[in-house]
């Protein structure tokens, strides 16, 4: 087609030059994943050991793909493709909406994109309706019609085995079956009735927020160790609360924390880097350099 139009090649090497540019977008935003996820689990990695890690996940990347362009590669590439991104998304995008709308709670998710962005999504009942029923209902159905529709996998006339749709189904299920596995750990690993393993669990952690101290604010609400407060709690009872002219609201730094055991970054060591994500030492020097000006007696003339 593109040969019978004026200026063929001129259009040849643009389609084929956006067929590049879609290609490095989907493998950078894939590759970006996969490393910012082991970054978040094994954070020495960070800094100048981030270049190491990026050329280990394009060489595993890499190796993986070699499989595909055997003779055989394209039924890989069809079953890999018919399982891995199909059926695992659906799932584990129904389980992340529904978990952030019911159990984080909408409202509170509502609170810290406020914090963040110093406004809500407009307009705010449209984005809440959307995440606690409309996106959970259409992945739903969405994935209740794929199902239906699965026939086994098939490429030309060519009509898979029994084993080789098994093998497609362990790959759908590879990443799915870490979300009962690891609720399963947790809640074992806890103290107490099983229901109060459920709502301990379903609740937000303690340091959950912002990590500048500065930038976090307490409820006013009983803590231990963090002295006596009354009042509601609004958006997260640990963690963002924006609205700061409440007086039933005190600021965290106000609040005596020498009980905790300080945090160990000694990874952090070029701040001036840019893969470093948020500087931990300028905060912790921020803090104390606070704390300092605050236990300073007031002297009298």
């Amino acid at each position: 087609a593109v040969s019978r139009m004026p200026l063929s090649p001129v259009w040849s090497v643009l389609f084929f030059l956006m067929l590049l540019s879609l290609g490095f977008g989907t493998q950078f935003s894939t590759t970006e994943t996969v490393v910012t996820i082991i970054l978040d689990e094994f954070p020495n990695l960070r800094g100048k050991n981030r270049r190491w890690l990026l050329l280990g996940v394009c060489a595993f990347m890499y190796c993986a793909g070699l499989l595909m362009i055997t003779e055989g590669g394209m039924y890989i590439l069809q079953l890999v493709d018919n399982h891995s991104a199909t059926y695992s998304a659906l799932i584990l995008g129904c389980c992340e909406v529904s978990v952030m709308a019911w159990i984080y709670g909408v409202d509170r998710f509502l609170e810290d994109m406020k914090f963040m962005l110093g406004f809500y999504p407009y307009p705010r009942v449209f984005w809440k309706w959307a995440w606690k029923l409309i996106s959970p209902l259409i992945v739903v159905f969405i994935l209740i019609f794929t199902w239906v529709d699965y026939d086994g996998n098939s490429y030309g006339e060519y009509d898979f085995p029994g084993w080789a749709d098994a093998i497609g189904w362990m790959i759908t299920f590879s990443s799915v079956i870490f979300i009962p596995i690891v609720a399963t750990i947790k809640i074992y690993n806890e103290e107490g009735t099983f229901t109060a393993r459920i709502q301990k669990l379903t609740q937000p952690t303690y340091d959950w927020g912002p990590a500048s101290p500065q930038h976090r604010r307490l409820p006013a609400t009983t803590c231990s160790g963090l002295g006596e407060y009354s009042g509601p709690i609004q958006g997260s009872n640990i963690t963002l609360v924006t609205n700061t002219s409440n007086p039933n609201f005190k600021d965290i730094k106000d609040t005596n924390f020498s009980h905790l055991e300080p945090l160990n970054e000694d990874f952090e060591e070029d701040t001036s880097s840019e893969d470093d994500g948020l500087n931990m030492r300028a905060i912790r020097e921020e803090a104390k350099k606070g704390q300092k000006e605050d236990s300073k007696p007031s002297s009298k003339k």
